[in-house]
């Protein structure tokens, strides 16, 4: 949807801090659709998309279909089977949420970085995530585990994330 809070806010305010991709090795952890994936490689940039979901990198191979392109099915919050100082950047957008701890995840990714590469990072902010009337239950200051739905009817699905509060994405 183009007045989604992705497409209004997280994906400019992203592609602001980008500086040129053309060349460059970019990982694009945890892609989704591969909005990330496609603008990089648009921008002449080699991209690694992994993705927890088969289904999703099947349909973004298809749809792109270029050599420049390499998808890995992974569990983020796992070590990750990729060499050490090989990404000129890393993109992680809106995935730490499904996180529960985030410290093995940015050790494998600032592992993964090249030196002088950049990682760079989207969150939902905590207090906007807590405005929703379906997590009034939710205390602030905790960092819990939510069940969402997704859609409706037939098309309707769960998703899990964490909601935690702003000093824990600050430490």
């Amino acid at each position: 949807r183009k007045e989604s809070w992705n497409n209004l806010y997280e994906r400019p305010c992203m592609i602001s801090q980008f500086s040129s991709f053309k060349g460059k090795n970019i990982l694009d952890v945890g892609c989704g659709s591969g909005f990330y994936t496609e603008y990089a490689l648009n921008k002449g940039a080699h991209v690694t998309a992994i993705e927890a979901s088969k289904l999703l990198l099947n349909k973004l191979s298809t749809r792109l279909n270029t050599p420049a392109l390499r998808t890995v099915c992974v569990d983020i919050a796992k070590p990750l089977s990729l060499d050490s100082n090989s990404f000129d950047y890393i993109i992680c957008s809106l995935v730490l949420h499904y996180i529960k701890d985030w410290e093995p995840l940015l050790a494998e990714l600032h592992r993964l970085l090249k030196v002088g590469g950049r990682i760079f990072i989207s969150i939902h902010h905590p207090y906007l995530v807590l405005q929703h009337s379906w997590l009034k239950d939710v205390n602030y200051f905790n960092t819990v585990l939510v069940e969402d739905t997704w859609g409706q009817g037939e098309t309707s699905f769960k998703v899990h994330y964490y909601t935690r509060p702003l000093k824990e994405t600050l430490k």
